[in-house]
Order: structure tokens, then C-alpha cells, then sequence
């Protein structure tokens, strides 16, 4: 997360709703002595970058993304999310409060932050599932994210990761290493968290509820026989089901099988990155709308674009004329 979302953020936060919602984050981690505002209104300092400060700040603003939907009345008929993405998707189903939430990503980014883990890499390659677990085979490298038939992410030690992007390029397959901040999610590192992380998020969620049908698990077979919902927390909204998320395999491309033609689909996150590079091509037959993007300065204009968009395409969306006065507020007020 980077300076190129203040624009973006910071017009936000003129909409009331959108605004007190990040107070109530904000109230949420008074404890933790983290002031979610205005830590986005000063998005150019360097701890601005940092892995649980950026957790955080995404979690916040799709929290607030998501409360302005609901005013509307546009309400999900199904939810998914990639990697950290299914923290939202406990708010999205309404199995965690908004405190629940961003508490829940509070604590995962600390416990990633102060985990003391090895540098590790990430990269995006133009591969099947079965042909990336051949070529990654007796490596240190693994497949770590199925995003479309021919998309997966890899993840492992850094080192190993550049050598292997390095490999494919010459055999002309497509590999591009993406930035997350030396860290290699949904990897065996993630072990090296696994016990506090459930601790954490546990103490935040001491009563978790099951998933509803909406949410579209991408870190756990529902469909698995063995796992049962009501006696395995793994299948509640529970620290084991998120502190699982971050070590277990995405499953995205298994859970955008299940969206029908047809359907309307909203990327909920402040850069839209799905859209472009997953979405357009893994579900040409749904109409594909984005809330927010960082590419897009003025972030009120890109929400009621999308709102227009959806009221267009036959979704009842309720009167939107408070979010279209709402450029006289203040963001810092």
C-alpha cells in the first residue's frame, strides 16, 4: 500500500458514512493505540508501507466500502476472498463484527511483522496447477495461490523463488516476481506463526459462528466429507479458519467455478487488482464492477460510478443522494 492510494482514500473519507466508519475502526484498536484516520491521511510516511499498518488500513477500508454498500441495500449473494482478502469475508457474511474484523487484521499483520520470518518471495506464472507442481517439484518452491486455468502464484525463499522465475523466462513461460514485502504467504513459513496466530485471533473471535452459504471458501474444502461445520473450527469463522488461511493453498480458481453466467460481481478493495488481471478473463460472462481503485484520485466519483453501474444493470440500489452531497465534508473533521 502506497502514497498513490492517499488521493483515493482521502476523498473517501468525505462521505459521512464511509468517514465514521473509520472512526469506529479507529475505537476499535484505541487499545492498540493505532488511529486508523489518520494513519490514512498521512499515507507518505515511511511506516506507511509496513505489513501490519497496511493490513490494517486495506481491512478499514473495505470495511468502509462494504457499510456503504449496505446503506444502499446492495447486499451479497455470494462472497469470496483471495489470501488475507477472506478477513473481509467474515464482515461481508456477517459472522464478525466490524470490531471483530479489523482486530482480526490488526493481529495478523503483527504477528506477520514480529514473526521473525525467513525473506521469502512470491511470483506470478502462466502455468496450470498440475504443470506447476511438476516443474516446482523437489524444490523449495511451491504453488501457493490457484487464480485462474493457466494463473498460480508460487511462494518460498526468495532466492529460490528468483532463480525459478529466472528458469521459466528462458523457457518462454510467463513469470513476473510481485511485491510482498519479502514474505511468503500461504508457504511453510507461515508455520512459524501458526500457533501465535491462532492464539490472537481466537482471543478476538471466543465465539465463532459457521460460514453462511454465501462465503465461498477459497482456503478450505467445504465440500470435504471429513470436515465437518459444525464440529471442526477449521470450518467456523474462527482463529483456526484464518491462521489456516494464511498457510493453506488459495483455492480462487475452485471457488469462481461456482459464480454463475451472468452474475455481477464486485471487487471490494482499494486497488482492484482482481479485475484486470484475474477476473476479466477467469468470468467473461459476469459483469465485472470495481468500488475503488487506486488508479482513480478522486475515490467518491469511482463509487458512484460503480453504483450508477449496478442500478443500470437492474440491482435495486436505493437513493445514493447522500453520498453525492457529501463533497462539502471535511475529511479531516
Amino acid at each position: 500500500m502506497g502514497s498513490q492510494w492517499k488521493g483515493m482514500g482521502v476523498s473517501l473519507l468525505k462521505i459521512p458514512l464511509f468517514s465514521e466508519s473509520i472512526d469506529a475502526c479507529t475505537e476499535a484498536l484505541k487499545h492498540y493505540n493505532f488511529n486508523v484516520k489518520e494513519y490514512l491521511l498521512n499515507s507518505d510516511t515511511p511506516a506507511y508501507k509496513n505489513i501490519d499498518n497496511t493490513l490494517v488500513a486495506i481491512t478499514a477500508i473495505e470495511i468502509g466500502l462494504i457499510d456503504v454498500l449496505r446503506s444502499v441495500g446492495v447486499r451479497p449473494t455470494g462472497i469470496m476472498g483471495h489470501s488475507a482478502g477472506e478477513i473481509m469475508c467474515g464482515y461481508a457474511d456477517e459472522c464478525l463484527t466490524l470490531e471483530e474484523t479489523i482486530q482480526v487484521a490488526y493481529h495478523m499483520g503483527k504477528c506477520i511483522s514480529e514473526g521473525n520470518l525467513p525473506t521469502g518471495a512470491m511470483a506470478l506464472v502462466g502455468l496450470t496447477w498440475k504443470k506447476a507442481l511438476e516443474i516446482c517439484s523437489g524444490s523449495e518452491v511451491a504453488p501457493a495461490c490457484h487464480n485462474t486455468y493457466d494463473s498460480v502464484t508460487i511462494s518460498g525463499p526468495k532466492q529460490a523463488v528468483f532463480s525459478m522465475v529466472e528458469r521459466m523466462k528462458k523457457e518462454e513461460i510467463f513469470a513476473t516476481v510481485v511485491d510482498t514485502s519479502n514474505l511468503a504467504f500461504h508457504s511453510k513459513h507461515m508455520l512459524l506463526i501458526y500457533e501465535r496466530l491462532l492464539r490472537d485471533i481466537s482471543m478476538v473471535i471466543p465465539n465463532p459462528k459457521p460460514l453462511t452459504k454465501r462465503w465461498i471458501s477459497t482456503s478450505v474444502n467445504l465440500n470435504n466429507s471429513e470436515q465437518s461445520v459444525t464440529d471442526n473450527k477449521v470450518t467456523l469463522c474462527s482463529g483456526e479458519y484464518f491462521a489456516n488461511n494464511l498457510k493453506n493453498v488459495v483455492r480462487f480458481h475452485d471457488a469462481l467455478k461456482q459464480i454463475p453466467d451472468g452474475a455481477v460481481t464486485i471487487e471490494i478493495a482499494p486497488n482492484a487488482l482482481l479485475t484486470p488481471a484475474i477476473l476479466k478473463r477467469a468470468i467473461p460472462n459476469c459483469q465485472r464492477l470495481v468500488i475503488a481503485s487506486s488508479k482513480e484520485e478522486d475515490g467518491v466519483q469511482t463509487l458512484c460510478d460503480c453504483l450508477d453501474s449496478l442500478r443500470s444493470l437492474g440491482v435495486d440500489v436505493k437513493s445514493t443522494e447522500t453520498i453525492s452531497s457529501l463533497i462539502t465534508v471535511s475529511p479531516s473533521s
